[in-house]
């Protein structure tokens, strides 16, 4: 069975705009609090990102799955 790239991208998409939804909620908490720290998970997942289009050969500035 094939994988439907479209339908991969757009779930790969989703859950990116949820992990950042969450990070920035989480940042709000934690500024309230008192704390501030950049959100690890969206960082990691960003530069992951990035290296995956520097390995297929895309250039870093590309624009992120259809945005």
């Amino acid at each position: 069975m094939d994988m439907n790239v479209y339908l991969m991208e757009f779930l790969v998409r989703e859950r990116l705009q949820e992990a950042e939804r969450l990070a920035r909620a989480s940042q709000w908490a934690e500024e309230a609090a008192g704390r501030r720290r950049r959100a690890f998970r969206v960082a990691l997942g960003r530069a992951m990102i990035r290296a995956g289009r520097w390995v297929l050969g895309q250039a870093p500035d590309a624009p992120a799955l259809g945005r």
